[in-house]
């Protein structure tokens, strides 16, 4: 019951706040915008940096849990984009590829994240980065070009703009900070305690900001356009991929904490990236941002169950709390 306490009930009041505070007006509908931001490029960047260079590099380079990242995504990913295309057929690859990545991928940044930091401590972050870091090197790059070929049938301007997007994406604040920390775990330099109070101290935002940020984000209008899709997409998302993403684990004989991580990932909402890129090529970005929102709600309940079973399953996985 301590992991309840502790952790799940405080966790459920803060995106309550921030649900409340929109709801009733106490915040700004901007508030959300703001605080998403803030986490971003301030608070996220911060935390993942001096995580990254203050661990060894054996520490970071979880190959098993790399691999059974990429195995996990895959399989759902594919089947969902072949679906879309034999289910609408006058819709193009574009948006079924985008439907495929709402369906499989998780907020892995924003709420897989903080919520691995929070019970998991600095090992948990370095599997949320490690997560985070393959979709935006492999599956978004996928996404945008298909995305990028549905609109432009020039070859070359195809190229121009999935170049151009992957550079962008290769800037993102979260991975850049990555990078930049593995290569100073890399040179093996000693962090000042400046340094390290000042990014440690940042970072420490990063989950009740996200947390708040998630529950104020919460739309109703959206989910009630689209609920019978949404309905379909939302059960795969919070079932379904959890459950392929525990099989990899099993069959590639992860350990509990890398297998924990795996089956938090795949259990988080839809990423938000998900509605931004509809939003950018014009691909129906209310059913994104109701299934952003329908699969927010249900994984109020679903994550913490995880969470529960997980700690019942392995009392010691949590003992690292945080750090």
């Amino acid at each position: 019951m301590e992991i309840v306490v502790n952790i799940l009930i405080p966790m459920f009041l803060i995106m309550l706040t921030g649900f409340l505070c929109i709801h009733f007006k106490i915040l700004p509908q901007e508030t959300p915008h703001f605080l998403i931001s803030f986490i971003f490029n301030v608070a996220a960047p911060a935390l993942i940096f001096i995580g990254m260079a203050t661990a060894p590099l054996s520490q970071i380079f979880h190959w098993n849990f790399i691999f059974a990242t990429i195995i996990a995504i895959a399989i759902c990913f594919f089947p969902w984009m072949f679906f879309i295309k034999k289910c609408y057929p006058q819709k193009s690859t574009g948006f079924a590829a985008l439907i495929a990545y709402s369906v499989s991928l998780g907020n892995s940044a924003f709420i897989g994240l903080p919520i691995l930091v929070l019970v998991a401590g600095s090992k948990g972050m370095i599997l949320a980065v490690v997560s985070s870091v393959i979709v935006v090197s492999v599956f978004m790059p996928s996404v945008i070009y298909f995305m990028n070929k549905s609109i432009n049938n020039n070859t070359e301007k195809v190229k121009y703009g999935v170049l151009k997007d992957v550079l962008k994406i290769f800037k993102n604040p979260i991975v850049l900070s990555g990078f930049l920390g593995i290569l100073y775990s890399a040179a093996n330099l000693p962090m000042p305690a400046v340094a390290k109070s000042y990014f440690t101290t940042l970072g420490s935002a990063l989950a009740p900001v996200a947390l708040f940020a998630v529950g104020a984000g919460i739309m109703w209008a959206n989910i009630k356009d689209y609920w019978k899709i949404l309905s379909v997409m939302s059960f795969f998302k919070m079932i379904i991929c959890p459950a392929i993403a525990y099989l990899v684990a099993v069959l590639l004989h992860l350990n509990n904490l890398e297998t924990f991580a795996l089956v938090l990932i795949a259990a988080v909402p839809s990423p938000k990236t998900a509605y931004i890129l509809a939003e950018e090529y014009n691909f129906e970005p209310e059913l994104m941002a109701g299934h952003i929102a329908l699969t927010t709600v249900i994984g109020v309940v679903t994550i913490f169950g995880l969470i529960l079973f997980a700690s019942s399953v392995d009392p010691t996985l949590f003992k690292a709390l945080p750090g």
